[in-house]
Protein backbone atom coordinates (compact mmCIF):
# COMPACT_ATOMS: atom_id res chain seq x y z
CA UNK A 1 0.00 0.00 0.00
CA UNK A 2 2.65 2.26 0.71
CA UNK A 3 4.13 1.81 -2.74
CA UNK A 4 1.44 2.92 -4.27
CA UNK A 5 0.95 5.96 -2.20
CA UNK A 6 4.08 6.94 -2.64
CA UNK A 7 4.07 6.17 -6.44
CA UNK A 8 0.77 8.45 -6.60
CA UNK A 9 2.26 11.30 -4.96
CA UNK A 10 5.22 10.83 -7.83
CA UNK A 11 3.04 10.87 -10.30
CA UNK A 12 0.90 13.86 -8.99
CA UNK A 13 4.73 15.69 -8.61
CA UNK A 14 5.54 14.81 -12.59
CA UNK A 15 1.91 15.84 -13.34
CA UNK A 16 2.50 19.52 -11.37
CA UNK A 17 6.04 20.40 -13.28
CA UNK A 18 4.36 18.75 -16.82
CA UNK A 19 2.10 21.12 -16.05
CA UNK A 20 4.01 24.19 -14.91
CA UNK A 21 6.27 23.81 -17.62
CA UNK A 22 3.82 23.61 -20.34
CA UNK A 23 2.02 27.26 -18.90
CA UNK A 24 5.79 28.20 -19.37
CA UNK A 25 5.67 27.18 -22.91
CA UNK A 26 2.89 28.64 -23.66
CA UNK A 27 3.28 31.99 -22.33
CA UNK A 28 6.86 31.75 -24.58
CA UNK A 29 5.06 31.12 -27.69
CA UNK A 30 3.15 33.62 -27.06
CA UNK A 31 5.30 36.73 -26.31
CA UNK A 32 7.37 35.12 -29.26
CA UNK A 33 4.04 35.58 -31.84
CA UNK A 34 3.36 39.05 -30.31
CA UNK A 35 7.06 39.96 -31.63
CA UNK A 36 6.77 38.60 -34.91
CA UNK A 37 3.92 39.91 -35.52
CA UNK A 38 5.46 43.54 -34.01
CA UNK A 39 8.65 42.73 -36.24
CA UNK A 40 6.41 42.27 -39.62
CA UNK A 41 4.60 45.15 -38.89
CA UNK A 42 7.71 47.32 -38.62
CA UNK A 43 9.07 45.44 -41.90
CA UNK A 44 6.20 46.52 -43.46
CA UNK A 45 6.41 49.84 -42.29
CA UNK A 46 9.90 50.84 -43.63
CA UNK A 47 8.60 49.19 -47.10
CA UNK A 48 6.07 51.24 -47.49
CA UNK A 49 8.67 54.10 -46.23
CA UNK A 50 11.08 52.83 -49.16
CA UNK A 51 8.55 52.92 -51.76
CA UNK A 52 7.32 56.09 -51.26
CA UNK A 53 10.93 57.33 -51.34
CA UNK A 54 11.40 55.74 -54.72
CA UNK A 55 8.67 56.87 -56.05
CA UNK A 56 9.70 60.59 -55.45
CA UNK A 57 13.21 59.85 -56.77
CA UNK A 58 11.64 58.27 -59.80
CA UNK A 59 9.10 61.20 -60.07
CA UNK A 60 11.78 63.67 -59.46
CA UNK A 61 14.21 62.33 -62.38
CA UNK A 62 11.68 61.86 -65.08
Amino acid sequence: MKTAAKQYIDLEKQYALGTKTYEEIAMKINYLETFNHNLLNKLFEITQGLLLVKKAILEERY
